[in-house]
């Protein structure tokens, strides 16, 4: 199943567990609290781990691909040229910023603005996004096969890839046979 309809999935049922908690018991905060922790833990030390065995791994093989422009520049878009090894590096070095941006976005929800309800949300997005994680897979689950072949194709939220609907031509439309009013 496609990750995006998951996530929301999962948040539906989260939000909906997390709305009979009692948040003003002192107890329940403690435990999500700690669940919290627990898990923004396991994602790091489960990316770590996989930094280590890329590094160990030291795989040169090279491959070129397509580096998209930024979203608003009118640039096109660059061949890249780059080894395995540095790629998955990188898709690490993302994963491990996208973990310190939800822990510093948490931390200003929780701390200073005093919501609780995001961190029962929180403290089960990042394993579920950890175990969906293709570097994970590869590296730490030992997969393989077509599906993980670099570079990593994005899905888009209607199934299929974001590179497929990008290279699929676009209907024609026939001006003769177009309506006009």
């Amino acid at each position: 199943m496609n990750p995006m309809v998951t996530n929301l999935l999962v948040m539906l049922a989260v939000n909906k567990m997390s709305g009979q908690l009692d948040f003003e018991d002192p107890k329940i905060i403690t435990i999500v609290r700690v669940a919290y922790v627990t898990s923004c833990l396991i994602v790091f030390l489960a990316y770590s781990y996989a930094k280590k065995v890329i590094e160990s791994k030291n795989d040169l093989t090279t491959f070129t691909m397509e580096k998209p422009a930024s979203p608003f520049s009118q640039t096109p878009p660059e061949s890249v040229t780059t080894t395995v090894k540095a790629y998955d590096l990188e898709q690490v070095s993302s994963a491990l910023k996208s973990l310190y941006q939800g822990v510093a976005m948490m931390g200003f929800l929780h701390l200073y603005m005093k919501y609780t309800n995001p961190l029962v949300l929180q403290s089960i997005m990042p394993l579920k996004n950890l175990y969906e994680n293709k570097i994970i897979q590869i590296h730490v689950l030992g997969r393989s096969g077509p599906e993980y072949k670099r570079p990593f194709k994005t899905e888009s939220l209607f199934g299929g890839s974001k590179d497929e609907a990008a290279a699929a031509p676009s209907p024609a439309v026939d001006a003769s046979k177009a309506k006009t009013d």
